[in-house]
């Protein structure tokens, strides 16, 4: 169930890199440090079945900066990492939402918003996401939301009792999609999880 990276966005992001070093090729360069490092901890981290929020957070950040690449001057990317106790958690949980947030909420000729923050307070991690919402065509498969329900999986089986989804689209079009993670777990849900794995 663990999300891969998609292969369009390595292609897309070494086109983009190769058409930064004409430009500027200090940008270019700090852009092939990011995608070193995000290929790095994708292939060697997330083969453990946790790993601390702040290798998750570096990942994301690393990932927003490089898709924020192909972003035109109508894009408004806005992001808000506020974690102050390194969790553990499943490895690359919020990818799928992150990258989802990217495929449908940017637009060539129309302005496009993509806000995402990751907050804790008092043991509760809150990821949100809201993005403008431009639908697809129907030979456009790239929406084709298996991200989104593998995720829903994911959070199903490693954190049953403990988490709440929220996902909706505002009449302004907003698509918005919100995960609580209880990272403390109570006496009441211990001994449930260990009934249900036993």
């Amino acid at each position: 169930l663990k999300n891969q990276i998609n292969p369009h966005f390595l292609f897309n992001t070494l086109n983009n890199i190769s058409s930064l070093t004409q430009i500027d090729a200090d940008a270019a360069q700090d852009a092939i440090a990011q995608l070193s490092d995000l290929l790095r901890y994708a292939i060697y981290e997330t083969n453990k079945e946790k790993v601390p929020i702040s290798g998750e957070i570096d990942f994301m950040s690393n990932y927003i900066d490089l898709m924020k690449l192909r972003c035109n001057d109508k894009t408004e990317v806005s992001t808000r990492f506020a974690v102050s106790h390194n969790f553990d958690i499943a490895p690359l949980l919020f990818i799928s939402l992150v990258e989802n947030a990217f495929k449908h909420g940017l637009s060539s000729n129309r302005a496009s918003n993509i806000d995402i923050s990751l907050v804790e307070e008092n043991g509760t991690l809150t990821f949100a996401c809201e993005n403008t919402n431009f639908s697809k065509n129907d030979t456009d498969r790239s929406g084709s939301g298996i991200g989104l329900d593998n995720t829903r999986r994911r959070l199903n089986l490693l954190y049953a009792g403990r988490h709440k989804w929220e996902e909706s689209i505002t009449p302004e079009n907003i698509y918005h999609v919100k995960i609580v993670l209880e990272m403390k777990e109570s006496d009441d849900q211990r001994k449930k999880r260990v009934i249900r794995e036993n």
